[in-house]
């Protein structure tokens, strides 16, 4: 699974590549093209380093392109959810192509939070209701490499062993290093708690001798 994370960033570092061209003119021109294509490439599902590009930050703030900017923060950070709220919006850039791969990355965000899904869970993140296109689904998810996963259509569940990451938003960074930083000190304090068990067993285990 490393080698599918390593070609999407080389992929995205492409896009950076283009994107980040020192003639601003060309930098216009072609990050739209470039976003469309990141978005519409079938084996690219991560986003973010495109987005921290100088081109696609010039062009954000040009309100021709912002609709264009918010598709590719809708592929990077977004959910199915997002999508439907807003789908006038989108409506002239997005198509069933497209939309498909919003629900693959909709399904990734399920999978980040917890190892076991229910169909149903599934079907309203996703939009679905046909039990046969929701597995379709899922199995092509498997086959592209995004989860490693065993579908049980008897309990309408997914066992999930790996899912892909998805892009973090900045405000979300921090957040994590805090939890991070809570489990070290948890961790660290467990340590500490088991080294002195040990040191009460062994001087009691001395005493006893």
């Amino acid at each position: 699974m490393g080698d599918l994370i390593s070609r999407y960033c080389s992929q995205v570092e492409h896009c950076v590549q283009n994107a980040d061209a020192k003639d601003e003119k060309a930098v216009i021109d072609g990050v739209a093209r470039i976003v469309i294509e990141a978005v519409r490439d079938p084996n690219l599902f991560v986003f973010g380093e495109l987005l921290e590009t100088n081109g696609v930050r010039l062009i954000s703030k040009r309100d021709e392109f912002k609709t264009l900017v918010g598709l590719l923060e809708l592929f990077a950070f977004g959910v199915y959810r997002d999508y439907e709220q807003q789908t006038a919006k989108f409506a002239s850039l997005m198509n069933s192509t497209l939309v498909s791969k919003l629900r693959k990355l909709t399904i990734l965000s399920l999978a980040a939070s917890t190892k076991e899904l229910e169909y149903g869970s599934i079907f309203s993140a996703v939009g679905l209701k046909d039990v046969r296109e929701l597995e379709d689904l899922l199995i092509d998810c498997i086959y592209q490499g995004l989860l490693r996963a065993k579908l049980d259509p008897q309990k309408q569940l997914v066992h999930v062993e790996y899912s892909a990451c998805r892009d973090v938003p900045d405000q979300h960074i921090q957040e994590m290093i805090n939890a991070i930083q809570v489990w070290q000190s948890r961790a660290s304090q467990g340590i500490t708690a088991l080294d002195n068990q040990a040191k009460t067993i062994s001087i009691a285990q001395r005493e006893e001798e």
